[in-house]
């Protein structure tokens, strides 16, 4: 769910677009092996990502990508 109406509008509009916990920590694994200069994913104890963070130059300005996930259910 987007935190604003237009977040929200655009997961409404194209779900397609959402990326999956799965889709995050492949990201994280690619720019481990890119040698990007951060690619972290925390846990919490039950093993879902709680934050992912990837910089691939830690100079250089609009490249982070960071993640907070605060709201975990699994689909049945």
């Amino acid at each position: 769910m987007g935190l604003d109406e237009p977040a929200r509008r655009t997961v409404e509009e194209n779900p397609q677009d959402v990326p999956t916990l799965g889709s995050l920590l492949a990201d994280v694994q690619k720019a481990r092996a890119g040698q990007a200069d951060v690619a972290r994913a925390v846990f919490a104890a039950d093993g879902h990502p709680t934050e992912i963070h990837i910089d691939w130059l830690a100079n250089a300005i609009d490249d982070e990508a960071d993640y907070l996930i605060t709201e975990y259910r699994e689909l049945p």
